[in-house]
């Protein structure tokens, strides 16, 4: 068991993780659309033009970009976002060029008339955050209670989908989320890397589905290709002409670019949403993982609202800049969270409430030096709904019953009790419960202590083998005959401790009001 300086230390590791995300601060950009309508490339000649353009500016900007970051990384400087602006605006084709509110993009005006865009903060940058290491394992599980209302549930077709166009470089735990949507009972279509192209992103496409998550990077207060400011998602289709030919004339506009790591790729936006969805979404919950998500809950370049006006019913996001690895244990845990049976807003409380995200935050808060504009907290991830009524993914009437561990924190070789309360409902039909550990493959038996309750005790959360990582337990009723009634799933999370420094971004000079 880890010593309680040691813990502290580790926190404190954990707490500069969040660092970068204090200067991203959750400001709107209030530019007005100034773009010509009449200079718009509509032929094939100016359509190649534009593109040309683009990916210049992409190609040159990221490498003015990877001269900022190294130089504020090597000399412990901070990255000043205008000082980019000012090398953008020399490249060939850029008439103008401004950075967000944030400091995480810059929005260029091309003079072929479109406009395109950069990302400077992208989440799997480590030189820009602290990665943590404290080797110790945080049990997590927590009750759920169902509060009696009239809860809504997906109603479309029962699938999910999962997009994860940058998916070797963010390394998104496919399996576990897969096998954690499946176990509420969806079918799963995942697309990574360019197999999530610009179709699968279309808005009559995604509506097909009941659950869609989104793991990509973004930011907001950027532009489309027509010049509307809106919060975008990068695809991972990269930015050609001949795709953009087969696009209206309205498409072309509504799609946005994104310049990340010297290629431009197509980004969806709120304009190209409301063009190329013609029927409503299905109840659906939308996860978008990506920087600045979330930062803009409403107005015409939400794009939370925009999918909740479109017939969704739930929107989980981010409201700042966020890395790596916090995003994939946040990921993780809100879709076992949801797919356990809790409510859309009492999971994403208790993603929030999180033990060990919250001392992490409050050790931030401590030791930081700047405490100017500090958003540095677990509030960084938002979720958005439409409807008062409880929205679950699972229907509450069909849940058996629910997990939990005692005590819900602690250090690796921390002695557990696991149980298991069953739902009145079902009472009568269970005739034992077992569970498993993913990550050790490890099998246990659960006794009954009383009418609706079962328990294991004695064991100690298992180590990893490597970090960080969340791990997953799988839990099984049975009947009588063996045949089994339900099944669900939890997990805890295990932190990695490091010494890498990171890079504060500088914000932008102007902010929204």
């Amino acid at each position: 068991m880890k010593t309680k300086r040691n813990l502290i230390n580790c926190f404190i590791s954990i707490a500069l993780l969040s660092m970068i995300m204090i200067v991203s601060s959750c400001k709107k950009d209030n530019n007005d659309n100034n773009d010509n309508p009449d200079k718009f490339p509509t032929t094939p000649e100016q359509i190649a033009e534009a593109v040309e353009n683009t990916n210049l500016i992409a190609d040159v900007g990221a490498d003015r970009i990877e001269e900022a970051i190294s130089s504020a990384y090597y000399s412990d400087e901070v990255v000043n976002p205008n000082e980019i602006v000012e090398q953008i605006l020399l490249i060939e084709g850029v008439e103008s060029a401004e950075a967000t509110s944030t400091g995480n993009g810059i929005v260029i005006k091309q003079d072929d008339g479109t406009f395109s865009n950069l990302l400077i903060v992208t989440e799997d940058d480590e030189r820009l955050f602290i990665d943590v290491d404290t080797k110790s394992t945080m049990p997590d599980f927590k009750s759920t209670f169902i509060v009696k209302e009239n809860p809504v549930i997906p109603n479309g077709s029962g699938k999910a989908i999962i997009l994860v166009p940058f998916q070797q470089s963010q390394n998104t735990n496919i399996n576990q989320i897969s096998n954690l949507l499946e176990s509420a009972g969806y079918s799963v279509d995942t697309y990574a890397d360019e197999n999530a192209d610009l179709t699968k992103f279309r808005g009559d496409f995604l509506n097909n589905y009941d659950v869609v998550f989104i793991r990509t990077h973004g930011a907001a207060n950027l532009k489309t290709r027509g010049g509307d400011i809106s919060t975008l998602l990068l695809t991972g289709e990269e930015y050609t002409s001949s795709a953009t030919e087969l696009l209206s004339e309205d498409e072309q506009k509504a799609i946005a670019t994104g310049g990340h790591d010297g290629k431009t790729f197509f980004a969806i936006s709120v304009p190209w949403l409301a063009t190329t969805t013609n029927n409503n979404f299905t109840n659906s919950w939308i996860y978008a993982s990506a920087c600045e998500s979330a930062m803009v809950d409403a107005g015409s370049s939400s794009l939370s609202e925009s999918f909740l006006n479109l017939g969704s019913v739930g929107y989980n996001g981010f409201d700042a800049s966020i890395n790596t690895s916090l995003a994939t244990s946040i990921a993780e845990k809100m879709v076992a969270r949801f797919t356990s049976g809790l409510s859309f807003n009492n999971a994403s409380d208790e993603v929030r409430s999180d033990w060990g995200l919250l001392a992490k935050a409050w050790l931030m808060r401590v030791v930081a030096d700047d405490s100017d504009d500090i958003y540095i907290n677990v509030g960084l991830f938002d979720n958005n709904k439409n409807i008062s009524d409880p929205f679950y993914l699972i229907d509450p009437e069909e849940i058996v019953g629910f997990a939990k561990v005692i005590p819900d924190a602690g250090p690796v070789d921390t002695e557990v009790i696991f149980e298991v309360t069953i739902n009145e409902k079902f009472i009568s039909q269970v005739a034992s419960i077992e569970f498993d550990i993913d990550n050790t493959g490890e099998h246990f038996t659960m006794s009954k202590i009383n009418t609706n309750t079962w328990q294991r005790d004695g064991l100690s959360a298992p180590t990893a083998d490597s970090y960080p990582r969340i791990d997953t337990f799988t839990f099984s009723a049975f009947d009588s005959d063996g045949n089994l009634i339900g099944q669900g799933s939890a997990t805890f999370s295990i932190l990695e401790e490091s010494s890498k420094k990171s890079v504060r971004i500088k914000k932008s000079n102007y902010y929204a009001q």
